[in-house]
């Protein structure tokens, strides 16, 4: 385990996060996180240190109201939120990781669960229908159980996306 370091784009939010050097990170394609290129790095809320900024965040929820989306108001990036799915937990978003202590990531695509996912799987029915193109290796079994299809890209992510 290491403490990675990250935060939004203006520096006002900061925070501390344990987790290994080879992060393994979730790419769901529920409607928030595919539009904000949200790449997920679960923790337990002891593994995550807020380190500055609480009075610069302001919440966005909808759908159940569980998850709590966490934005900077001064540059709207929402680097971590509290996820439906683990709500005793931290999402962290590995794009607002600083690069210096992440060795590598693995990506692998579908749903997270993380906050509208299960009604969106439900609404789908037979599933959804995902090519990626954004330049990383997809986990194809994990996807055929949930019922969605994918296109494989083998390309390392590179972390300053």
């Amino acid at each position: 385990m290491t403490t990675h370091t990250g935060g939004c784009h203006c520096g006002r939010v900061r925070f501390e996060v344990d987790a290994p050097t080879h992060i393994e990170a979730t790419d769901c394609n529920c409607s928030i996180c595919s539009k904000s290129g949200f790449l997920h790095l679960f923790v337990s809320r002891d593994e995550f240190r807020l380190l500055q900024g609480a009075d610069s965040l302001t919440t966005y929820t909808f759908n159940t109201g569980v998850a709590k989306h966490l934005f900077c108001r001064h540059c709207g990036v929402k680097s971590y939120y509290i996820p439906r799915s683990h709500p005793d937990g931290v999402s962290v978003k590995v794009r607002c990781l600083d690069a210096d202590t992440v060795a590598k990531v693995n990506v692998t695509a579908g749903h997270a669960g993380c906050c509208c996912c299960v009604d969106e799987i439900r609404a789908a029915g037979d599933g959804i229908e995902r090519g990626t193109g954004f330049g990383f290796a997809i986990d194809q079994d994990l996807l055929q159980g949930a019922g969605i299809a994918a296109n494989n890209h083998t390309d390392p992510l590179p972390i300053g996306l």
